[in-house]
């Protein structure tokens, strides 16, 4: 199953399709969020944007929503954005106004080499997820996390100053 969620106060899209369970190694999560990563900077390039600094607090918070929702503790989902959005607002700078943008993908199936292209696509075909990659941000968090049952989700968090 190939999964797509997108959130930008106050837009909401979903996109689903289906393929097949698989596990990874930590070193398969970590490369598919490196990955994931240098995807979409590589897409924002080919659209002549700046590319994406990935901060490593920023990702710790894409991490834990990609790890509640492979645990089924949240559903695949942008519950809880606005504290996310809190807590970016608190680790940068309280005195700067930002917006922040979320896309998150999930998938069964998918070789961990094929998930950044996979999440690629699939935010490049949904007009949400694409407005998402081509806004003015200058900082990106990623965070992967794999269910039991091989599912992967990957949340990456965007971030603008307003």
């Amino acid at each position: 199953m190939k999964r797509l969620l997108l959130f930008v106060l106050p837009l909401l899209i979903v996109g689903m399709g289906i393929v097949h369970a698989q596990s990874f190694t930590p070193a398969q999560i970590e490369q598919v969020k490196l990955n994931v990563n240098k995807a979409v900077n590589g897409y924002r390039q080919g659209q002549r944007l700046n590319a994406l600094t990935m901060k490593a607090n920023i990702s710790a918070l894409a991490l834990e929503h990609s790890q509640n929702m492979a645990t089924g503790r949240t559903p695949f989902s942008h519950d809880g954005i606005q504290d996310r959005q809190a807590r970016v607002q608190k680790m940068l700078n309280p005195g700067i106004s930002y917006i922040i943008a979320e896309n998150v993908y999930a998938c069964n199936g998918f070789p961990a080499s094929q998930v950044p292209q996979q999440a690629l696509e699939g935010w490049r075909n949904s007009p949400g997820h694409k407005k998402n990659m081509d806004g003015k941000f200058a900082i990106t968090g990623i965070g992967v996390a794999v269910s039991k049952s091989g599912e992967v989700f990957v949340t990456q968090l965007f971030v603008g100053k307003k």
